[in-house]
Order: C-alpha cells, then sequence, then structure tokens
C-alpha cells in the first residue's frame, strides 16, 4: 500500500520534529526531518516531496525565506508553516511568501493531521487547475499557430528552445515558467492583424511590413487585458527585439531588451 504523501518537517527543536514524525508516519506518511533551512533545501534536492511542514523561526534563518524559496524552486511541493504568534500581520506575511497553509502552535494530532490534509489537497486541486490552464494555452497557441504557421508546431517548438535556454541561464522555476507561456503565446498579436498579410505569398510593402511590427505590442496589450503575469507580457513584447539594436518594436539594444519601459 502506498504512502499518503512525502513530507519535510524542520525544526529547530528535535522533540518537535519527534512528535510530528510519529503522528504522521502512523497515519501513513513518508516523514522526514531537517534542523534548518540549509539541511531542508538539501533534502528537498534529493528527495521527491509533497509538503514541507517548518517553523516560522529557524536556527539560520527566517523560514519565510525557505517558503519563498520552495514556491520559487519547488513548486509542485506545499508548504506549511507553524508559529506560535497568530496575529494578522504573521499570517499575511506567511501567505504572501507562498506558504500554502499556518499551523498555530501548540497543537493537538488532530489538528496537525486536518492541517497536512488540507494542504495536500489544496496542492491537488493547484495541480489540476495547472493541467486545465496548460491545456488551454496550448489551443490557444496552436489557433494562433494556424493563422501563421499551419500544422508546424512552431510555437511549441519555440517555447521547448526558449526554456532549454533559460535553464542553461540558470532562471528558477517561476521564470522559467512564465517564460515557456510567453514563448507559446508569442505571436497572440498576430490575431490583430488582417488576415492578407498572413498569407500574402510575394514581399510585404513597407506599410504592410510596418504593420506586421505592431504584433509584439498587440500581443502585449492583449495579454495585459488577461492579467498575465508581466514577465509573460515582456516575452511577447520583446520576443523580435535583436542585441544590435535593428529588431522591433522599440530597437532596442543590448541590455536594454527585457527591461520595464
Amino acid at each position: 500500500m502506498g504512502s499518503l504523501g512525502n513530507v519535510l518537517v524542520v525544526d529547530r527543536e528535535p522533540a518537535i520534529r519527534d512528535l510530528i514524525h510519529r503522528v504522521l508516519q502512523k497515519e501513513g506518511y513518508v516523514v522526514r526531518e531537517a534542523a534548518c533551512a540549509v539541511e531542508a533545501e538539501e533534502v528537498a534536492r534529493r528527495n521527491p516531496l509533497d509538503l514541507i511542514i517548518l517553523d516560522r523561526s529557524l536556527p539560520d534563518g527566517d523560514g519565510l525565506k525557505l517558503v519563498q524559496k520552495v514556491s520559487e524552486g519547488f513548486p509542485e511541493v506545499s508548504t506549511l508553516v507553524m508559529t506560535g504568534y497568530g496575529t494578522p500581520e504573521v499570517v499575511l506575511e506567511s501567505f504572501r511568501a507562498g506558504a500554502g497553509g499556518i499551523l498555530f502552535k501548540p497543537f493537538y494530532p488532530d489538528e496537525l493531521l486536518a492541517s497536512v490534509r488540507e494542504s495536500l489537497l489544496r496542492k491537488r486541486q493547484l495541480k489540476e487547475l495547472r493541467r486545465n490552464y496548460w491545456s488551454a494555452l496550448r489551443v490557444l497557441a496552436r489557433a494562433i499557430d494556424r493563422r501563421d504557421h499551419p500544422s508546424r508546431d512552431h510555437a511549441g517548438r519555440v517555447a521547448e528552445h526558449a526554456v532549454k535556454i533559460g535553464q542553461r541561464l540558470g532562471l528558477q522555476s517561476g521564470a522559467l515558467e512564465e517564460l515557456r507561456i510567453g514563448a507559446l503565446l508569442h505571436d497572440i498579436g498576430k490575431i490583430e492583424l488582417e488576415e492578407y498579410l498572413l498569407e500574402k505569398r510575394g514581399p510585404l510593402t513597407s506599410q504592410e511590413f510596418e504593420e506586421v511590427k505592431a504584433h509584439p505590442l498587440l500581443g502585449a496589450q492583449i495579454l495585459s487585458l488577461a492579467h498575465f503575469p508581466k514577465g509573460v507580457m515582456e516575452v511577447v513584447l520583446y520576443h523580435h527585439e535583436r542585441y544590435d539594436g535593428s529588431g522591433y518594436p522599440f530597437r532596442l539594444a543590448g541590455e536594454q531588451i527585457g527591461r520595464t519601459r
């Protein structure tokens, strides 16, 4: 019979780690322990995890910094923050850092189990939403492709190459996701262009090319109306700029590309 999930417990107090370990293991979870943030990061890199339960105050720093690192580097892992200070400020700070739940000390075993179940359920629901979200994005990307690159999966290949480059550059998972989405939708602005501009077989006139060159800006405007993340909009807005300044729509050069305008 499989486990209910893989859990990492991070707390400076061995007695607290042991208590949580015993309660969760008895219920059917696989539990690992760490005494500090550095140790926790090492465990997270080497083991599959579904949930990290951590104290807000750790020996080597603020536990919320670890929550933020987990949120950015391991988005598939949920976090449950333990704290003895149940103030609104503490709760808001925890959620802003990316925590999936709060567990107030002291707690009873039933409260611990309920919080763990809720955190894992919320993460499963989020994964399902993400699957639906990505399915919708791929359908939209294919629809855009059909106007300009029929049956060639142009957007998918651009996204694949972009992510590989981003990984070589050391981008974190959050930035890689925005890069992937932006690459999939990089030509979305072309839905605003006249059909004949995309279907014309011969060379474009100067006026026609000027109209085509507006599609990155049109695309960013469309994504802005849909409240896409800033990083996604920037990928769409700057995808035709060139390092030597010969691109469009802004003729940016060098490190100007990608800076907020």
